[in-house]
């Protein structure tokens, strides 16, 4: 297989990634708003993915920045709005996912949540299963404890009003985070602890086109019953 276009409007089982988990989410009972960031080239492929689901949650399709931190600072714009007409509240829990990871399930959106609301932030990690080692400025290679590092994965959930000051520190200086959980940690108040949840390894990001057949196998699975579904460790 190959992808000649944005990897989350490639078809799988017939329907494009991102409506799998745009599905998901609309289903969540804890989820009462979706804003949706596309990239400004792709603004006909979400018309077409948009078509196939119900997305009565969906409050804005907004095109995203040139870069990760830029389309995040779209979508909280919206959210910014919801705050300012009451229909948000700032101890209610922003999550941010990456729409390449088609397979989130309603108990990681649950525990996302109660992780947010009671810390301030959280985010699903998983722990690595390759060695690692650190390179060291004489190029020597000090192995790491696996037992303390953790690959992470999206939906990230923050408190409302901890997420988007973060942010707003950040873009007054400039700062592009690989992830939000970097925003937040970097620039947000400093009684916001970011909670490390277990992730679900079903939960994958199709980064490449060899990503898309473990995409397909689960996808042949997946039925409405695995949202509802308990982790699956890794």
């Amino acid at each position: 297989m190959e992808m000649d276009r944005n990897k989350v409007y490639v078809p799988l089982v017939g329907l494009p990634v991102i409506t799998w988990s745009l599905s998901t989410l609309q289903a969540a009972a804890a989820i009462d708003h979706l804003v949706l960031v596309h990239r400004v080239a792709d603004a006909d492929e979400i018309v077409n993915a948009l078509e196939l689901g119900e997305h009565d949650k969906l409050r804005a399709v907004v095109p995203g920045g040139a870069s990760r931190t830029g389309s995040e600072l779209a979508g909280l714009a919206v959210a910014e709005t919801l705050l300012g007409d009451g229909e948000i509240e700032l101890d209610d829990v922003i999550m941010i996912h990456d729409g390449a990871r088609p397979f989130l399930t309603l108990d990681l959106i649950d525990r996302l949540i109660d992780g947010a609301a009671q810390h301030g932030g959280a985010i699903p990690g998983c722990a690595s299963q390759r060695a690692m080692a650190q390179l060291s400025p004489d190029r020597s290679l000090t192995p790491l404890d696996l037992n303390r590092l953790r690959r992470v994965q999206t939906p990230q959930a923050f408190r409302a009003g901890a997420l988007i000051s973060a942010f707003e520190a950040a873009r007054a200086v400039g700062f592009d985070g690989v992830d939000t959980a970097q925003v937040v940690e970097r620039f947000g108040p400093p009684d916001v602890r970011i909670k490390v949840v277990d992730a679900d390894r079903r939960n994958i990001k199709i980064t490449v086109a060899s990503d898309l057949v473990e995409a397909e196998a689960i996808a042949k699975s997946w039925t409405q019953a695995a949202w509802a579904e308990k982790i699956v460790s890794p």
